[in-house]
């Protein structure tokens, strides 16, 4: 009598167990499914940052990029040094727009292939001078933008050289007669001397260089480098984005 009680006991435990785990196994595939069903918009967003004063044809592209790829994106704005920083030590997921080869010395980034844009650095002076090439401007007193890897690699020797962290300091610069010379992307440049209604200021042609510029993601992100590249190339073919039309 005590075996048989003992062994239905054991069985209505194991209807108990199996219809605990038939519901705990339901429920794991409705979270799953409602999970593969999950809008990408609320997913966590990739964080880019970018260089505070960017042109806004470069911003754009980036934004319809995400866009046409349902990937909920957000930009924030930093000075170049802090930028790289950030992107490369995974703060941020990525940063643009970059020249090629920051990969060399920021370990954890991986450039996107398809270019963003296209900057021109120009010598920009109040001065009646001439400038060819970098190394002319060794005689003068220079400032560049602190973390704009290729005019930091490029300008060289000179009189004397300033590092400021934004582009629009570069003008203050100028107009304190604290530099001869600075140098700056053309778009940014004309930009900042339209806002601060500023006179007497030269961009001295040819530009000292011209450089595709690049987005590049932190290496947790690269699955998306391609669809990203992809989708950036297609803009560019549709003539959605150009030097004239800005999202």
């Amino acid at each position: 009598m005590f075996r048989i009680l003992i062994q239905q006991t054991v069985c209505i435990l194991l209807i108990i167990l199996s219809m605990f785990f038939s519901s705990f196994l339901v429920l794991g595939e409705d979270l799953q499914q409602k999970h593969s069903e999950q809008p990408v918009s609320s997913r966590t967003p990739i964080v880019l940052n970018t260089v505070t004063g960017q042109p806004a044809k470069n911003t754009s592209i980036i934004q319809a990029a995400f866009k046409k790829l349902d990937i909920p994106l957000e930009i924030i704005e930093h000075s170049p040094e802090r930028a790289l920083l950030n992107a490369n030590s995974g703060i941020d997921d990525g940063t643009f727009v970059r020249v090629e080869g920051m990969e060399k010395k920021y370990k954890n980034l991986v450039r996107v292939p398809e270019s963003i844009s296209e900057f021109q650095f120009y010598a920009v002076t109040k001065m009646d001078i001439q400038i060819k090439g970098w190394e002319s401007l060794a005689p003068y007193s220079v400032g560049i933008i602190l973390g704009a890897k290729i005019v930091e690699e490029k300008v060289g020797d000179v009189a004397f050289l300033t590092k400021v962290h934004r582009p629009v300091q570069l003008f203050d610069l100028l107009e304190q007669n604290r530099a001869d010379i600075i140098i700056v992307d053309y778009e940014v440049g004309k930009k900042i001397i339209h806002d601060k209604k500023l006179q007497g200021i030269k961009f001295l042609a040819p530009p000292l260089e011209i450089q595709p510029m690049y987005l590049y993601l932190h290496k947790t992100q690269k699955h998306l480098i391609n669809t990203i590249a992809h989708a950036i190339h297609e803009l560019k073919q549709e003539k959605n984005i150009t030097q004239e039309h800005e999202y």
